[in-house]
């Protein structure tokens, strides 16, 4: 009976931790046309429908990254960042954004907010998306 029941233990630790693993799993960037993103006039609305799970609707952003890899005709990848200030796209984030090519990966990160009740500012889960036409 020991036996049964230690294996019974083993057998659904086994399996919480698989669970848990799989849960860990980063999920695959979303596509949206260049339109489609600048479309969003703040970044919640936009995490909104990266994440549509979470309600980010309580949040303030103070600020946040948007970065991406340049090729050169070279073929040297050189990173471009902007932070922009707030919610909403700054004029060098928009026109990042309007020289995207088909196949371009952006990542939007360091994405730092306010929730009302709370003390001090969060930072919100970052994301990466692909620029498809």
């Amino acid at each position: 009976m020991k036996t049964f029941f230690t294996s019974v233990v083993v057998f659904c630790l086994a399996v919480s931790f698989l669970f848990s693993q799989e849960s860990k799993k980063t999920p695959a960037p979303k596509e949206f046309t260049k339109a489609e993103v600048l479309a969003h006039k703040n970044i919640l609305d936009f995490l909104a429908a990266v994440n549509p799970a979470t309600d980010y609707s309580k949040y303030t952003v103070r600020s946040f990254e948007l970065s991406t890899a340049v090729a050169s005709d070279a073929g040297e990848k050189t990173k471009t960042s902007e932070l922009g200030p707030g919610g909403t796209w700054s004029e060098k984030q928009k026109q990042m954004l309007e020289k995207a090519q088909q196949g371009n990966v952006y990542s939007v990160q360091n994405i730092r907010a306010i929730e009302p009740g709370k003390k001090g500012v969060q930072n919100l889960s970052g994301f990466s998306f692909i620029i498809k036409d």
